[in-house]
């Protein structure tokens, strides 16, 4: 169905929702062969899929998965112009726009990254606008993302170039190494998020540091294969809002892992939860040898350390 768009004058493809089948009964990676009416259905079942497993509510998904139909609506309309953005004015522009929807302020500390050359990013990874609060500070044609297997992110056309995917089998993950080594010995630019998983806000938790000692041996395998390799470590905060960890719902949740869950989501659905500070720390560029892990943990612990809860 098409209805009016107010703010173009042009008209929006409003397709029905299946939100209790669709994501679950389809192979996500097929739909970017799809017309865009479709895959942003599939987009929206699977927006609404997540939104109840962040509540633990994904048995009851079938019942509930249209109450979550609105809210998936309209952040699928959101990336949507995130990913035709992207096509055109580029990875960095528009995840600045993206910012600006999901960030009440974006502050960034240190010296940006080489405008050229082989250079892996390394950072830690709490979630939210973390990755797009780095995109925004790298306008290099050249960065692209490893990135784990997400099934929106198979139905965005213009953002899929940047991505290089993470197999769930980790007997098929040699090959995004090899992939990552040959971007970065023709001189291209790699974000990685070496702990693989969404880790402590530092703005939030004082001993968010740990993390570092779960992070994988990537950085010195990648160093290994690609010669003259500059590594800068980034530390971002303040993605998740202490006024949405506040809610009622996420406090019903044990684990602080889960009420931030909860929270972001509630960011997501809720603009009002929008206010998050988010900094984005950038370390001294590494010059890798075989092993710079070491170097570059060292630089992450006082990255992260300068984002503690109390230390502005």
């Amino acid at each position: 169905m098409l209805i009016p768009n107010r703010q173009t004058g042009g008209t929006v493809w409003r397709a029905p929702i299946d939100t209790g089948s669709t994501a679950q009964g389809k192979n996500m990676a097929d739909y970017p062969l799809y017309p865009t009416e479709m895959r942003f259905t599939a987009a929206v079942a699977q927006n609404a899929l997540d939104m109840t497993k962040a509540f633990k509510l994904e048995r009851l998904h079938g019942l509930l998965g249209r109450a979550f139909a609105g809210p998936a609506r309209q952040i699928t309309e959101t990336v949507f112009q995130y990913d035709r953005l992207v096509g055109s004015e580029g990875l960095a522009l528009s995840s600045a726009w993206l910012l600006d929807q999901f960030a009440a302020s974006v502050q960034v500390e240190g010296v940006l990254p080489p405008s050229d050359g082989p250079l892996l990013i390394v950072s830690n990874h709490p979630g939210m606008v973390d990755a797009m609060a780095i995109f925004a500070q790298v306008p290099r044609h050249d960065l692209r993302i490893i990135a784990a297997e997400r099934p929106v992110l198979r139905l965005l056309p213009h953002i899929q170039p940047y991505l290089l995917f993470v197999p769930d089998d980790p007997q098929k993950r040699l090959a995004v190494i090899r992939s990552a080594a040959g971007h970065l010995r023709a001189g291209g630019a790699l974000l990685n998020f070496p702990g693989g998983q969404i880790e402590p806000d530092p703005a939030l938790h004082p001993d968010a540091a740990s993390c570092l000692d779960r992070w994988s041996d990537s950085l010195n395998l990648l160093a290994r294969l690609v010669p003259d390799l500059s590594v800068l470590p980034v530390a971002v905060s303040g993605v998740i809002s202490p006024r949405a960890l506040r809610h009622p719902l996420a406090r019903l949740y044990r684990t602080a892992k889960q009420r931030e869950w909860v929270a972001a989501t509630l960011q997501v659905i809720q603009p009002r939860y929008r206010d998050t500070q988010v900094w984005v720390r950038f370390g001294e560029p590494i010059r890798a040898s075989s092993s710079p892990t070491p170097q570059v943990i060292d630089q992450m612990r006082i990255l992260i350390r300068r984002a503690a809860p109390g230390q502005g």
